[in-house]
């Protein structure tokens, strides 16, 4: 568990702006040209912040000294739709003159950045568009911090590259934090998180059978990671593959100590259907009847170009849809750079923090795909381990974890076993039966039900449990 440390020492500087004005962002706003990164990333934002967010109560935009450009992306966030907040901040020590200016009004007091983050959780922000270098220490800080707010609801993330300039800084830097954040812990608390990943290497063409297709420069010399490959064969076939290789987290975070018990609580009648798709080849520019079509996907998507429909399997939401191919002067052209929206598949057994593409966003066109960036991941969360801790405290719960088989019964033991069968999920006990109910410590970790809570050893505990108000600081109540 991160420690307030990583958070309560960073120096910043806060803009914020209550938009009113009485315009409204147009379709073609987002087709004009858009020369850089920079402009492509502000005008992203502003299609997804006008697509998802226009609902909201409030939004927050938070950018970092010196790697980005704070007015770019606020700027771009459709007028008169919802009150937005702007975080600008450093972690540079040296950078001291951190203030907080709101709406034009005189220079308050200084602010640390965890005072101000705490600030939108307290105003019921519930979306969050981040441009920061550093992924794991913004979700470190949000996992930390709302526990300190009264206001405790499901958010929604999405995540940036930074800047150099006008164009993307430290793609490697980016690329890895992306394969860091996801088998974290506090992910398992931020299902509706996305981020952006910038990529340079295709085109979309549609030409005749009269015209020999060829490979771009940029095709030929796309980047090779852990994240994507291009496979060039004998007979000119290309093929584009992303997340060729991935690592399976059960629950890697979870300390494993002498005093914790965990046993595992098989549910009969839960059917876990995952119909993912597991075929990992890579997708091949196919000859469809004359047209010339890179497959963009990656091996998640079993993607078919057919003559008049575009049909793509989306295994995240379950579901088998077709959109019309777009016109032949919109599907004409190049595409310097793009940005793939990535997000976590959530749920399942042992692949839950496996990176899914979403959609593509490309300067000019948008979303190819227009799919959603929020699928409902709780639905059914496929077996999805859940961690539950208790003691014997008949009738309430009758706990035996020695006999065999063990016991696990009593009324709210039953409550929880029908909430696992609804959503899908298998029921894993922790347990630190010698300390009872425990306490939380002021530095955030504890002992006994309590303590596995606060640690985030256990997702929930129950055993006669009463509104504490001291736990409550680190705790929430259901």
């Amino acid at each position: 568990m991160v420690g307030y440390n990583s958070v309560t020492h960073t120096c910043v500087w806060l803009m914020i702006c209550l938009v009113h004005a009485n315009l409204l962002f147009l379709k073609e706003e987002f087709r004009r040209t858009t020369g850089t990164e920079k402009e492509a990333l502000g005008k992203m934002s502003g299609e997804i912040v006008n697509t998802y967010f226009r609902n909201y109560h409030c939004i927050t935009v938070i950018t970092e000294l010196p790697n980005s450009n704070p007015t770019e992306i606020f700027d771009n966030i459709p007028i008169n739709t919802v009150p937005t907040m702007h975080i600008h901040f450093s972690r540079d020590a040296e950078r001291t003159s951190a203030f907080t200016e709101i709406s034009g009004s005189t220079k308050e007091p200084e602010l640390s950045f965890e005072e101000l983050l705490l600030l939108t959780l307290n105003q019921r922000c519930t979306a969050y568009i981040i441009q920061v270098t550093d992924l794991e220490f913004m979700v470190a800080s949000f996992n930390i911090l709302t526990r300190r707010s009264p206001q405790r609801t499901n958010r929604h993330y999405v995540y940036l590259p930074t800047l150099s300039g006008n164009s993307i800084s430290s793609l490697e830097k980016w690329d890895e934090g992306i394969r860091s954040i996801f088998p974290l812990r506090p992910l398992h608390f931020m299902p509706d998180l996305v981020v952006a990943r910038y990529e340079t290497h295709w085109k979309i063409t549609q030409d005749t059978s009269k015209t020999k297709h060829q490979p771009t420069k940029s095709q030929m010399t796309h980047r090779k990671n852990k994240f994507s490959s291009i496979n060039n064969s004998s007979n000119s076939n290309l093929g584009a593959s992303l997340y060729t290789t991935t690592d399976n987290h059960r629950n890697s975070n979870v300390p494993e100590d002498k005093a914790v018990k965990s046993d595992e609580l098989s549910l009969p009648q839960t059917e876990v259907n995952d119909s993912r798709t597991t075929d990992s080849s890579h997708a091949p520019l196919r000859n469809t009847g004359g047209a010339y079509e890179l497959i963009f996907s990656e091996r998640e998507y079993n993607d078919t170009v057919r003559r008049n429909n575009l049909c793509i399997t989306r295994p995240l939401i379950n579901e088998y849809s077709c959109t019309n191919t777009p016109a032949r002067e919109e599907m004409d052209g190049t595409a310097d750079f793009s940005f793939q929206l990535i997000t976590h598949k959530y749920r399942g057994t042992t692949d839950a923090s496996e990176p899914m593409l979403l959609d593509t966003w490309v300067p000019n066109k948008g979303f190819l795909q227009g799919a959603n960036l929020f699928p409902d991941k709780l639905h059914n969360l496929m077996g999805k381990p859940f961690y539950i801790t208790t003691l014997p405290y008949p009738p309430f719960v009758v706990l035996d974890i020695v006999s065999e088989p063990p016991v696990h019964d009593g009324f709210e033991f039953r409550i929880v076993k029908e909430f696992a069968r609804k959503h899908q999920m298998t029921i894993v006990g922790v347990y630190d039966l010698d300390n009872w109910w425990g306490e939380i410590w002021e530095n955030g970790s504890g002992n006994g039900l309590s303590g596995l809570v606060a640690e985030d050893k256990a997702d929930v505990a129950f055993a006669a449990v009463y509104l504490w108000i001291d736990e409550y600081r680190f705790t929430d109540y259901r």
